[in-house]
């Protein structure tokens, strides 16, 4: 195999039997030899049983998503195989116990008898252990990424070594080479999911309390919260359910403390009632919304993008948000710091939307990429007397002081300046006129980009994590370009003029109705007629998005 190209990794079992443990170590020896990883992880909503997944993309240079087709199929059983097998290529191996594959031409059957000597627990080692030769990546590397799990239990830990170099030891009985052969380099990675990404952005920037109920796909925020707590003191809570999330989130923030929440969007449905208060009241407020398939309970660990309406226009009335969308590991990091940020400025609620693919998919990326945003924080005052918390002001922000070192007064009811209940007309229009001249002209740096050249025959537009397989997909696209919003609400005003200098424009959506584009409709006025839409709960693969731009799909559901 060429070593330039990608080698694509699919490994399954049951549930309970380290499928996504093998994978974090397979994806953790890949970034610390040098090379480049994506993980994408498939289960079904099961407490227990059923077929897991981590389908695994390894390459020497920096690979953002992950095909269909398969180089290599790990079965830790026959369910694996069966479930499977229409994503092999033509040259695919595929490795498996021989009780379980017997029947499969071709196929690596590993002695019955090896299996005897380890246990069900440690399967995944010994898997781990022939993957690191197939790869031709350093063992004694691989071994320290599994002795770092298992640190805490001698035992164990040996075992899972014992079990590694059984497997390692088998395939060598096998072939005198690597599979791959892959040179191991300097260049160390991460190996970081969007959900890590998105925690580490908060702690960054200051998050003093986070109130998050666990729904996928956002429960590994809580999960990585919790295990930063004692080095960033955040208060850290898990509520009996979404509404007292929301409003525990907003009585944080009015004391003075930066403050998010992280739901899904069925949660988020408890949350509105709540966001319409932080609108009112002027609070500031992060939410992370992670998209799954619905509606209603849906397909709660499958992915979508169907949710854009909803963060747009959630809540009843009218008042300001923002709305960002992070298409990739690096903007995870940089947009959660950055609604921090937006939050505080305009004292607004500020929604995060990631989905499954991206929240638990991971990849390695260098820590140096993880930049945060120069920004310049607003400070809270303190006024002893007259301080208007609701102060009429040319910019629509108003001064905010904390309560305690002043008198603020605030609550769910249209006020006056100090605060004060006012249904008066003059005061409804003064106030409502104020909160809506916040956010207008908003423009936050690489709210749109553009990749490709811009002379492009053909310009695909996106939103949000369909980012990584456009992005590898161009790789092999001659006259193709595509533009990303990041910045999904309000749509900045840079993006109508990219939009208008493409030649021939194709929406790109993980939806059935085609939520950016009927927005870009609205807000730009540019009817773009050509769409592919996907909405089966998978991510789009790098082919499908290849026959798209050849004619040989007309993306249509």
């Amino acid at each position: 195999m060429d070593k330039a190209n990608k080698f694509v990794i699919k490994i399954g079992g049951e549930a309970g039997w380290g499928i996504m443990s093998i994978a974090d170590w397979i994806g953790k020896l890949a970034g610390g030899s040098g090379l480049w990883a994506f993980q994408y992880p498939e289960y079904p909503s099961l407490i227990r049983g059923g077929n897991n997944t981590q389908k695994i993309t390894i390459s020497e240079s920096e690979v953002f998503s992950t095909p269909y087709a398969v180089d290599l199929l790990i079965c830790f059983d026959r369910n694996t195989y069966d479930l499977s097998e229409q994503e092999l290529n033509k040259e695919a191996v595929v490795i498996g116990w021989e009780k379980d594959l017997d029947d499969i031409p071709k196929a690596l059957l590993i002695p019955y008898k090896l299996k005897e000597k380890i246990t069900l627990r440690n399967q995944n080692s010994f898997f781990y252990g022939v993957t690191t030769a197939i790869l031709g990546l350093d063992k004694y590397k691989a071994k320290e990424i599994l002795s770092e799990a298992f640190l805490e239990k001698e035992e164990v830990r040996n075992d899972n070594i014992s079990a590694f170099d059984l497997g390692y030891d088998w395939y060598f009985t096998l072939s005198k080479e690597a599979l791959v052969d892959y040179s191991p380099k300097l260049d160390e990675k991460q190996l970081l999911s969007g959900n890590e990404a998105i925690s580490m952005g908060a702690v960054k920037a200051g998050c003093g309390f986070a109130a998050i109920y666990p729904m996928t796909p956002i429960s590994g925020i809580l999960h990585q919260l919790i295990a930063l707590r004692e080095k960033t003191k955040m208060i850290v809570f898990q509520p009996e359910d979404e509404i007292s999330g929301v409003i525990s989130a907003i009585g944080a923030s009015f004391a003075g403390t930066r403050s998010m929440v992280a739901t899904s969007g069925g949660g988020f449905c408890l949350m509105t009632e709540g966001v319409g208060m932080a609108g009112m009241s002027e609070t500031p407020l992060v939410v992370i919304e992670g998209q799954r398939t619905g509606p209603s309970t849906g397909m709660p660990t499958w992915t979508e993008q169907a949710d854009l309406n909803f963060m747009i226009n959630s809540s009843h009335s009218e008042f300001p948000r923002i709305v960002l969308a992070p298409g990739d590991i690096q903007e995870c990091f940089k947009l959660t710091y950055l609604a921090f940020w937006l939050s505080q400025k305009y004292q607004i609620p500020v929604i995060v939307m990631t989905d499954k693919f991206l929240s638990e998919s991971k990849k390695t990326v260098r820590l140096d990429s993880l930049i945060a945003p120069k920004v310049k924080w607003p400070d809270l005052i303190s006024c002893k007397s007259n301080y208007k918390r609701y102060k009429l002001t040319d910019s629509g922000i108003s001064p905010r002081a904390f309560p305690g070192k002043s008198l603020v007064v605030a609550n769910s009811y249209e006020h006056n300046e100090y605060g004060y209940y006012d249904d008066s007309i003059t005061g409804r229009n003064s106030q409502m006129k104020k909160r809506l001249k916040k956010i207008k002209n908003l423009e936050i740096e690489n709210g749109v980009n553009l990749y490709g050249e811009r002379s492009a025959d053909l310009t695909l537009v996106g939103w949000g994590s369909t980012k990584g397989v456009i992005i590898e997909a161009l790789k092999q696209l001659d006259n193709v370009n595509f533009i990303h919003f990041t910045q999904v609400y309000p749509l900045p005003s840079k993006g109508k003029k990219i939009l208008e200098s493409a030649k021939n424009l194709a929406v790109v959506e993980n939806n059935s109705t085609s939520q950016l584009r009927n927005l870009i409709k609205k807000e730009y006025f540019i009817d773009i007629k050509k769409t592919y839409l996907k909405n089966d709960g998978r991510p789009f693969w790098t082919e499908e998005i290849l026959k798209f731009c050849s004619g040989k799909t007309n993306g249509k559901l």
